[in-house]
């Protein structure tokens, strides 16, 4: 069954993705996993209020699991831009199935083992390695998930 969450971020939140992360969808509970259908991330900046001190070639990520094991479900690393320019904006996102070392699964290969993500939930995050800086306190950002729960 498809399933939908959305988490809303504050200015102070979205400086400290980089090194806290945000739980975006909770662990679906033993012998299930999470599968990322589609993500929304909007945003809502005043002028002059973006963010700075990104990492080279960085960028916004929803990953399933943790560093030993996951499944990196959402990239672009492109998206600094999207954080780092004033004003309103959204992006759509699809799934990139890879794992967080970017060894991408080619499912014509071998399908997702999904045991490497059994009940881990869904979390945002960004591969720069300190906080945010700038930004402004009326600053928000909401990620909206389309997934579904399988059984493993």
């Amino acid at each position: 069954m498809l399933s939908g969450a959305t988490v809303s971020l504050t200015d102070e939140q979205i400086k400290t993705v980089p090194t806290a992360g945000y739980e975006v969808v909770p662990a679906p509970g033993a012998g299930k996993a999470l599968l990322l259908i589609q993500a929304l991330i909007t945003k809502s900046f005043g002028t002059g209020h973006e963010y700075e001190t990104f990492d080279a070639d960085s960028g916004l990520l929803l990953y399933v699991g943790d560093a030993e094991a996951s499944l990196r479900v959402v990239e672009d690393s492109a998206f600094g831009g999207f954080l780092s320019n004033d004003g309103s904006g959204a992006v759509l996102l699809l799934p990139k199935h890879a794992t967080r070392d970017e060894t991408p699964f080619d499912p014509l290969a071998a399908p997702i083992d999904l045991s490497w993500i059994e009940n881990q939930a869904m979390t945002l995050e960004h591969q720069s390695a300190g906080e945010f800086t700038a930004g402004n306190p009326a600053n928000t950002m909401q990620v909206t998930v389309l997934y579904v729960i399988v059984d493993v």
